[in-house]
Order: C-alpha cells, then sequence, then structure tokens
C-alpha cells in the first residue's frame, strides 16, 4: 500500500498542475515568457517517479503483480469500504464500547468529515493541492481490498486542520458570544478525545504489551528461524507477506485474498498467522487430511503438504 500512497501524492499533484494550466491556458494576462523552465520545474516529480519505479522494478524481487491488482471497482466494494473507513475514523475519537459512547463517537466521525469538506471548499484556492489528495485517497482507499486504519493516517492531519479552518470560519460569522463559546467547546472536547485515544494506544504499547512489530518479535523470528533451517529454495510457501517472507528466509512465497482452498495448490507449504482472515483454508488444513502441521506458536502454525494432488471444492 507504500506504493498506493505514494501514486495518490502524484494523482493529486497532476489534478492539480492541470487545473493550473487550465487558469493558465484561459487567463488574459500577459503570459511570461519564462513560462518553459517553470515546465521543466513542474515535470521533476513525474520523471523521478518514473525512474524511482524502473529502479525499484530492476533491484527488487517481483511480485508478480502489483498494488494496483488489489482494486476492485464496484458497488460492494464501494458500500463495504464507506462502512469499514467511517467505523476507522470514529476510532480515532473511541471505542463505543456502551450506547452514549457510541452515540458521542458517531456524532465526531460524522462532525470530522462535514468540517473537513466545508474546510475544503473554504480554501480550495489556497490548499487546492491538499483538497485534491484528501478527497482522492479517500476514494481510492474505498475501492481498495484492504482495510486498515494505518492508511488514513497519511491524511488525517490534513483533515483536522480542514477542519480548523471551517470552525475558524464559523467563529467568525457567528455573532452570539455563547454560540461562539459552545463551538469552541465541542472542538476543544474532540480535540480531547483524539489525544485520550492516542494515549490509550501508547498505553496499550508501552504497559499491557500491547505489540505494534510484526516481524522483530520473538515468535515470528522464531518462525523464520524454522524456516531457514528446514525448507529449501524449492519450497514454495503460500504465506500473507509474501515479501517479508522472501526477504527474512530466502524462500518463494505468494498470497491470494480470496480465501479459495484451491489456491493453495502451488504452495508445498502453507505458513498462517493469527493475522490471516481465511477460514475456509484453514479448515481445509484442518480437516483434508492433506496437511500436516510441523511447526506452531502462538502467532504462526506451518503446515507441510502431504499429497501433491491439488485440492478441489
Amino acid at each position: 500500500m507504500t506504493k498506493t500512497l505514494c501514486e495518490g501524492l502524484l494523482l493529486a499533484l497532476a489534478a492539480y498542475d492541470l487545473v493550473c494550466a487550465g487558469k493558465f491556458l484561459i487567463s488574459r494576462k500577459e503570459r511570461n515568457h519564462g513560462w518553459q523552465r517553470d515546465v521543466s520545474i513542474l515535470l521533476l516529480p513525474y520523471l523521478s517517479y518514473a525512474l524511482s519505479m524502473r529502479l525499484s522494478n530492476a533491484l527488487l524481487l517481483p511480485s508478480g503483480g502489483s498494488y494496483q491488482d488489489y482494486f476492485t471497482f464496484s458497488s460492494w466494494r464501494f458500500q463495504n469500504g464507506i462502512r469499514w473507513y467511517f467505523g476507522i475514523f470514529q476510532s480515532f475519537f473511541g471505542s463505543g464500547v456502551r450506547p452514549i459512547v457510541s452515540v458521542i463517537v458517531c456524532a465526531c466521525g460524522t462532525l470530522l468529515l462535514v468540517l473537513t469538506a466545508f474546510g475544503i471548499v473554504l480554501k480550495r484556492k489556497e490548499e487546492l493541492y491538499y483538497g485534491f489528495y484528501v478527497c482522492g485517497m479517500i476514494l481510492m482507499l474505498l475501492f481498495y481490498d484492504y482495510y486498515r486504519s494505518s492508511f488514513v493516517l497519511t491524511f488525517f492531519p490534513l483533515m483536522v486542520l480542514f477542519s480548523y479552518y471551517a470552525v475558524s470560519w464559523i467563529v467568525e460569522r457567528v455573532r452570539p458570544v455563547w454560540i461562539c463559546s459552545i463551538v469552541r467547546a465541542a472542538a476543544l472536547s474532540i480535540l480531547i478525545m483524539i489525544a485520550a485515544q492516542t494515549l490509550t494506544a501508547v498505553y496499550a504499547v508501552q504497559v499491557r504489551d500491547y505489540s505494534m512489530d510484526d516481524v522483530m518479535n520473538e515468535e515470528t523470528q522464531e518462525t523464520f528461524a524454522y524456516i531457514r533451517s528446514n525448507l529449501n529454495s524449492e519450497d514454495v510457501v503460500y504465506f500473507l507477506k509474501p515479501r517479508v517472507l522472501y526477504y527474512y528466509t530466502d524462500v518463494f512465497a505468494y498470497y491470494w485474498d480470496d480465501d479459495n482452498p484451491e489456491r493453495l495448490a502451488l504452495a508445498d507449504y502453507v505458513l498462517m498467522s493469527v493475522y490471516n482472515e481465511q477460514p475456509g483454508i484453514q479448515r481445509v488444513l484442518d480437516s483434508s487430511g492433506n496437511y500436516q502441521c510441523v511447526f506452531q506458536n502462538s502467532r504462526f502454525a506451518l503446515y507441510q503438504k502431504l499429497e501433491q494432488n491439488s485440492y478441489h471444492s
């Protein structure tokens, strides 16, 4: 998803440049004779992106696909994305464990989206590029097959900034002092909720042993060490993070996101983790009799294929 986020920056820049070019072409003002130099500078981000992509494709292990393959342009994906990311936006303000808290958190999430949209409209001239980026990223994520709150962190500060612009505009134009006080108090309360939720996450990591490190923890390294010692270079593993597995073990791997047991046909081993959400594949591993668990710890279970014929449902 990192590449897709970078492409989001580039697409927002392309949209911004197109708008600026349109304004330049329809402007009746006398054009600057140094426009050729300006165009060459504008092309630098696109040229550097193309060069970086060529270098990464030449130096890094080919994946057999791209992150764009994980986009599904359908009405179901769009509706599901709205539901998931609205929940993610709410989670920045708290967890709805009680009905009244759920209502407050839902109201804060809705208010954030409304104020962000209002702020983008207000600052469409000064902050046009950032507005394109926020709207473009939200639209991209709605069609992306993975839902992660970490994706939102790339533009969440900009949403807060645009919300600030909107609140400032409202406060400046509202005459009654008591209404201004209510708006300021509401804005302060929302900021306190964001800070409290952030501190809760910090507490969970620092005190309650909640780990955000998926690679360097003891269980993961133990699993990778077993694979390095017991698998050879000709073995193929079905695993959620194929590039990570290859980087640490030199063993090839692949992954599909559709929970179809037939996808296991090419794999000699299947590495399942607590992060996998593929119950159909897990049932085949446990009940088909074609796989044997050869390694297991609290996070991972490695299954070896006993029969070479592929599974058919």
